[in-house]
Order: structure tokens, then C-alpha cells, then sequence
């Protein structure tokens, strides 16, 4: 949709509808707000970011303790050849999978997952910045000159059906 210049209407391209720019502002500017102070909304979205935190939190606990119990049948398995109660190819053959599985902790573990929960929270608190500037956007609507309104529009808004 356009604003010629000789009216105060929006007019689709295609099939020449129109809007008055009034109207279609009031609409838009209800929508924000709806979208902006909706604490139903609010909620779901903290709440949903609190609970994938957890869940990794919860995760990265569960892989630290198999690192541990890991590096403790490792070092078992050592002291079990030192003492001569293991030959070097049992040794081989036990110690081989728990080393590729202590390196896999190691490297795809808990660095991964601690980076993952600190992009979370991180993305929380944007989270929380993106609705607070929203807030400031719905209520200072009216001061925002023609062009600022547009640029705005024209950046959440894919489609507009009347």
C-alpha cells in the first residue's frame, strides 16, 4: 500500500483498496499495544526461557557427574595396571572407549552447554529490553514523525489484509 500524495489514504497497488492513514495508524497502534502489554504473553515468554535454562542447567549437571564418574574408572583402570592386576591390552581395550567418552564431555559437554545457557540468559535479558522498548515505541506513537512510523511499520509488518 502507498500514500498519494492528493489523498489521506492508504491504496493497495493491486487491487486499489482503500484505508484512510488515520485509521490504519489507530489499528496498527492497538495492535502494539495488544502485543506489547499482553502479560499473558510476558509470562509464557519467561517462563518458557526460565524453564530451558533449567533443563540445560539440569543437563549440564548430569554431564559434569559422568565426567567425573568417567575420569574415576579411568584412573581405577590405571591404578589397576600399575598394580599389575590388569595386562596392557585390557588396559587398551577398557580404558580406549571411557577416553573417547571423556573427551567427548570435554570438548561437547559442559563448554557447549555452559555457552548455550549463557546466550539464554543473555537473549532473556534482550528479551526484556525488546518489550521495554516496545513500551516506549506504543507510548510515544504520537510524537514519531510520518517517516519513523513507516520505518517502523515497514520492519514487524509482512502483510497488512483489510
Amino acid at each position: 500500500m502507498y500514500v498519494p500524495s492528493n489523498t489521506p489514504k492508504y491504496v493497495c497497488y493491486k487491487c486499489r483498496n482503500k484505508i484512510p492513514v488515520a485509521d490504519l495508524e489507530k489499528v496498527f497502534q492497538e495492535q502494539l499495544k495488544g502485543f506489547v502489554f499482553s502479560p499473558e504473553q510476558i509470562a509464557a515468554h519467561l517462563e518458557d526461557a526460565d524453564k530451558t535454562i533449567q533443563e540445560k542447567q539440569e543437563l549440564l549437571t548430569v554431564m559434569e557427574k559422568e565426567y567425573q564418574q568417567v575420569k574415576a574408572k579411568m584412573e581405577r583402570i590405571i591404578r589397576l595396571y600399575t598394580e599389575e592386576h590388569l595386562t596392557g591390552e585390557a588396559v587398551k581395550r577398557i580404558y580406549s572407549p571411557l577416553e573417547t567418552r571423556a573427551k567427548q564431555l570435554e570438548t561437547g559437554g559442559p563448554p557447549q552447554i555452559q555457552g548455550e545457557v549463557a546466550f539464554l540468559r543473555v537473549n532473556l535479558q534482550s528479551s526484556d529490553q525488546v518489550y521495554k522498548d516496545a513500551q516506549n515505541l506504543y507510548g510515544h506513537w504520537s510524537d514519531l514523525s510520518q517517516e519513523e512510523k513507516r520505518n517502523v511499520v515497514e520492519t514487524i509488518v509482512n502483510r497488512i489484509t483489510i
